[in-house]
């Protein structure tokens, strides 16, 4: 979904349809990971050592950075190499993880990122409160969503705290919407399918331009409902294939974009039609996340030395 989005937005063919895409896309997957850790933190029986933050922090910090960091080195060469200029500062606020507050050309997908810290920050404070749900969760989904709204009048981005809203609200109920969603029926799929249909007819008639507030909304409960259809019905033992796919998703995330947009789309500008274009961006993306997935593997080793993480503390940490 995400490839799709940034494809048809910044390939000209329907920036609006490609707003669906992506934002539902960057919607399923943060609850999916709310939804992960609920499994593995938000439990009864959870070992405390497992909840030991600044443990949870360190390793976070050296997984996403093992495959960021590299990847902003070739980017630095790459700008160098076309002569496109750049700021050193937004370069450095990219490597903190800031890139929400510093996109740059090829890159500005990173925000992603920072929204995904700021996700694993809020998991640090809920899971000191060993949250369970209920009213709580919808009071804390209520005010982030409000914050936002608020943030969003005044012209302020504050879509990250949204994210955050719902990626709370998922941690604290997981295993009931898990539950739930292992037994919706067929009439409540095809209400999903036309809730969806329905948005897709807003977003192309502009709805984005009119509220960014309503559409925001409308994106995580397509995320949301989405989620509850593939629970529903994604086999529950997957082929080597979508293991594999899964294994780099996060680098083929990172490496996409700039086939898609920015200084270096030239690479996939092909005049083939558009299925074999993006044929291209696929099977590139691929095999640079592959490689970028090497690399991480190479550099995580001498990350957890740095940040004094040992093998002995990562098995209890995700134990």
């Amino acid at each position: 979904m995400i490839l799709l989005c940034h494809y048809i937005e910044y390939g000209g063919i329907d920036v609006e349809l490609g707003r669906y895409l992506g934002g539902a896309g960057n919607s399923i997957f943060f609850l999916l990971s709310a939804m992960l850790y609920c499994f593995k933190y938000n439990g009864e029986n959870v070992n405390p050592h497992a909840t030991d933050c600044l443990l949870f922090a360190k390793k976070r910090i050296v997984k996403l950075g093992s495959s960021v960091w590299p990847f902003l080195v070739f980017v630095i060469v790459l700008y160098q190499i076309f002569g496109f200029t750049f700021s050193w500062f937004n370069i450095g606020l990219n490597f903190l993880f800031l890139s929400y507050l510093a996109k740059m050309p090829g890159i500005s997908h990173l925000w992603f990122i920072t929204v995904l810290m700021a996700c694993y920050a809020e998991f640090m404070l809920l899971i000191r409160f060993k949250p369970r749900g209920g009213w709580f969760s919808w009071f804390f989904l209520i005010l982030m969503v409000g914050i936002m709204a608020l943030l969003e009048y005044e012209r302020i981005p504050g879509l990250a705290l949204g994210y955050m809203g719902f990626f709370g609200f998922v941690f604290m109920n997981g295993r009931e919407l898990f539950e739930m969603a292992k037994n919706v029926k067929f009439w409540q799929v095809s209400l999903i399918i036309l809730f969806n249909a329905l948005c897709i007819v807003l977003f192309m008639n502009g709805l984005f331009e009119k509220s960014r507030f309503i559409s925001f909304l409308l994106f995580n409960i397509c995320g949301l409902s989405l989620l509850v259809f593939l629970l529903r019905y994604v086999p529950e033992i997957c082929s080597r294939g979508v293991t594999f796919l899964s294994g780099i998703s996060f680098e083929i995330y990172i490496v996409h974009f700039n086939l898609c947009s920015g200084p270096f789309v030239r690479i996939t500008s092909w005049q083939y039609g558009h299925l074999l274009q993006f044929g291209l961006v696929v099977i590139i993306s691929i095999v640079a996340a592959v490689i970028l997935h090497y690399v991480a593997g190479k550099v995580e080793k001498p990350l957890e030395k740095l940040f004094k993480l040992n093998n002995k503390q990562i098995k209890i940490c995700t134990k």
